[in-house]
């Protein structure tokens, strides 16, 4: 079991974070929700501050070892049109000796597939990032027949 910190509070230009907990074949995913999860993570300690529109919880969270935590949180430039956009806004939350390690792990994760079935499994068809992976994917077969 790993430790991480997490928080969920809202970032500037009003963007709020997301946390995933994805399986290292990237096969298996969870959207944490506040709740430990079993066999995945489990809360170690949470502490909620009152701050109006800041406001928000921090987290201890025990994961286990073939988890990989991830944050998605809009990029602060914008959405983009590409999954190379979206790939962006992922930040690995598990501690990692070697950065190279790190990014090798999220190329390998996040795929323009893993994008696809994180759209279908956790995010309304209406939402803002539902939208971008639909215009991505649009995008993707125009290159494709160029």
């Amino acid at each position: 079991m790993k430790k991480i910190s997490y928080n969920n509070k809202m970032k500037n230009r009003s963007r709020t974070p997301r946390m995933f907990l994805v399986s290292r074949d990237g096969e298996r995913i969870f959207e944490f929700n506040g709740v430990s999860i079993p066999h995945v993570c489990a809360v170690l300690k949470s502490n909620y501050t009152k701050n109006g529109k800041w406001s928000g919880t921090d987290y201890t969270l025990g994961i286990a070892d073939d988890i990989v935590a991830f944050e998605y949180c809009v990029p602060f430039d914008g959405w983009g049109t590409s999954f190379d956009d979206i790939r962006e806004g992922f930040t690995i939350l598990n501690p990692f000796s070697d950065w190279r390690e790190m990014e090798q792990v999220k190329n390998d994760i996040v795929t323009d597939e893993f994008i696809i079935r994180l759209r279908e499994t956790c995010f309304k068809e209406t939402g803002c990032l539902a939208k971008l992976i639909a215009k991505a994917l649009e995008n993707k077969k125009i290159m494709e027949t160029l």
